[in-house]
């Protein structure tokens, strides 16, 4: 499934394409990854490497300039792991 804007499109894929979309969003939720069978949320945590917390933070704050009329921060989102295909196995 993908999106253009307000749209949704959908198109078949293959399992490997389902297997790296779902480490892909194993390693990247901070809580919680839901599923219909116990074994497939098991495999799919050890595959993305996700059986313990990322201690890196999603955002970082830098405060560059402080003064009592207020103050100028930057937000940085830093980089999560990804996983990828190894060829393109997307149906068109």
């Amino acid at each position: 499934m993908g999106d253009i804007g307000d749209m949704f499109r959908y198109r078949d894929v293959d399992r490997e394409t389902v297997r790296v979309i779902n480490q892909n969003v194993a390693a990247n939720s901070t809580r919680f990854i839901m599923g219909p069978f116990i074994e497939q949320l098991e495999s799919v945590v050890l595959r993305s490497a996700s059986t313990a917390m990322d201690s890196t933070p999603r955002r970082t704050i830098e405060t560059s300039y402080l003064n009592d009329a207020g103050s100028l921060q930057k937000i940085s989102t830093n980089p999560r792991r990804y996983f990828y295909l190894n060829n393109s196995t997307i149906a068109p």
